[in-house]
């Protein structure tokens, strides 16, 4: 049954009779969200176990990071960004691509709110572009048309993920990989087997979600001016040794007929 909060000098008194209870605890605080949030301190007076404590984080707030008890959820997004920053540094030594350091850094991060395959192939354009400029595929014309022909597929693909990944980052929700202990984007769920008497205090560093929509706006404006010189570069490894060869077929010519023998007469 319902019963009225009775706090005395900030303790809780819980009637409690022999048996097995279940017991819910509601209150309301008004704290509001900062970039630092923490959970109140609650001490239950007394060794517990399997303290389970879970945060239903709004809509409205772009999760940066996550501590508390060893087993609840953890924010991958920052070693999966260090990764792509290690190979953007590697792909800045690759002398067949427009893009330097810089550029393939602040191309990685937006590439990073779209699935690594389709951040691959973007990656790979590039790759390609290099190769077919340096490559034109002159002597056979069959092998030069395939080329081509993969490239053109190459590069609608790239397009569309880097569509994706601008309205991914200006209306769908930031990809912070979030995972643990049944964890989501918005639902961070904690568990601890066992307590001396304060519940696991957790703290959750967020920021408002329109700074991410504002950063990825930036984003999307750099990469449709850098868009289309990439474009531009493209379009001449493209076009390295012309845009498309005829294929000569040769047939084989039919050997003569054997002469027919002809009949001496004889005197």
């Amino acid at each position: 049954k319902s019963q009225p909060v009775k706090l005395r000098d900030g303790r809780l008194i819980l009637p409690l009779r022999p048996g097995l209870q279940e017991c819910d605890i509601a209150w309301y605080q008004d704290t509001g969200l900062s970039t630092i949030t923490r959970s109140p301190v609650i001490n239950l007076g007394a060794e517990a176990v399997n303290a389970d404590v879970s945060i239903k984080m709004p809509k409205s707030r772009w999760i940066l990071w996550v501590t508390g008890p060893r087993f609840g959820p953890a924010v991958l997004f920052w070693s999966y960004l260090l990764v792509v920053i290690i190979a953007a540094v590697a792909l800045g030594r690759y002398s067949s691509t427009p893009l330097n350091t810089l550029q393939w850094i602040l191309l990685g991060i937006g590439l990073t709110q779209i699935s690594p395959l389709m951040a691959i192939t973007v990656v790979g354009w590039f790759i390609l572009m290099g190769v077919r400029e340096k490559n034109p595929f002159d002597e056979k014309a069959l092998l030069f048309n395939c080329a081509q022909l993969l490239i053109f597929l190459v590069t609608v693909v790239a397009l569309w993920c880097l569509y994706v990944a601008v309205r991914n980052g200006l209306l769908g929700i930031p990809d912070m990989q979030i995972s643990g202990n049944g964890s989501s984007n918005f639902l961070l769920h904690w568990t601890q087997d066992r307590i001396q008497a304060n519940m696991p205090e957790l703290l959750v560093v967020s920021l408002p979600m329109y700074v991410f929509r504002v950063l990825m706006l930036f984003w999307a404006l750099w990469l449709a001016y850098s868009l289309l010189k990439w474009l531009k570069w493209g379009w001449e490894c493209f076009g390295t040794g012309g845009f498309w060869k005829t294929v000569k077929i040769r047939r084989k010519k039919n050997p003569p007929p054997p002469p027919v023998p002809t009949l001496e007469k004889v005197d």
